[in-house]
């Protein structure tokens, strides 16, 4: 089992419930040196380093190894996975978090914007 940080997609319950047919334990958290951008023509985020950079998210708890699998997955191969350091609560913990490992032109400038995610493209993921 294992720490899980996300910062896009995955911050809805019901989208990682589709994907691994389970809910888990979470909290609001922050991971430090990354920054979220939009990915051009596309509906989810990507990370990548930055520094003075901060990524708001929520920390996953206990994700078992099938659910990881069926995440990974899902996440594809435009990223990698690391363990990285991640506060919540003002404690620190090792997650699991899939940074961006794709082409860099193909990032936005601006930050991906969730509410417009929610409101267009939620539905897509729940069916």
């Amino acid at each position: 089992m294992a720490n899980l940080f996300v910062y896009g997609t995955l911050l809805f319950p019901e989208v990682i419930q589709n994907i691994t047919g389970r809910l888990f334990k979470s909290s609001s958290a922050k991971l430090a040196g990354y920054k979220r951008l939009g990915i051009l023509g596309c509906d989810y985020p990507a990370i990548i380093e930055k520094e003075n950079a901060l990524t708001q998210g929520e920390l996953l708890f206990a994700v078992d190894e099938e659910s990881m699998r069926k995440i990974e997955a899902f996440e594809g191969d435009e990223y990698v996975k690391r363990k990285l350091t991640v506060i919540s609560d003002k404690k620190e913990f090792e997650a699991i978090v899939f940074i961006w490992a794709s082409d860099a032109k193909m990032l936005t400038e601006c930050d991906w914007n969730i509410a417009e995610f929610n409101r267009k493209y939620l539905g897509n993921y729940l069916k």
